[in-house]
């Protein structure tokens, strides 16, 4: 089993799935310890109740956190617009990323920011949440075992709102 590691979560106010993204590191071994980039504060009540004793610092400066601790993962959920610039503070540092998608609003300024990754060896990833759906997975089933056929195309709509 690989060694647990830090993992920082960056978020704001207006950051998608936060609460099962915390469920998740809380339960997950690999992640021994949780730092967390709030700048609205939002988010510091909830993570300290759901880590628990796996929540380390706390701040709202997220490039001071992110040079101080130093984790080897950053997990950004931030809207679109303002995603980038907090993705290319985490690569800049070091970490490997996994962005709730889509990560920004401009294709150009990805590009740019897996670009980034690459010349800093690590990998910059998209949250697809929706794939772990009862629905999504009950297609998949359907799908993979032959029950509506050969699949020329397939448009889904999943409304969680």
């Amino acid at each position: 089993m690989p060694e647990p590691i830090t993992v920082a979560l960056l978020t704001h106010a207006g950051g998608a799935h936060v609460d099962a993204y915390l469920q998740g590191l809380a339960a997950t071994d690999e992640c021994a310890r949780v730092v967390l980039a709030d700048p609205d504060g939002q988010w510091e009540e909830p993570a300290r109740k759901l880590l628990g004793p796996k929540l380390g610092q706390v701040s709202r400066d997220t490039k001071a956190l992110l040079a101080e601790e130093r984790p080897k993962m950053a997990l950004v959920t931030y809207e679109a617009r303002l995603a980038p610039a907090v993705i290319e503070a985490a690569l800049e540092t070091g970490c490997h990323v996994l962005v709730e998608k889509p990560g920004c609003v401009m294709v150009e300024d990805f590009a740019r920011l897996i670009d980034l990754a690459d010349a800093r060896h690590r990998f910059v990833m998209l949250a697809l949440a929706n794939r772990l759906h009862g629905e999504i997975a009950a297609v998949r089933r359907l799908i993979s075992t032959g029950a509506i056929g050969k699949i020329y195309g397939l448009e889904m709509h999943l409304v969680a709102d």
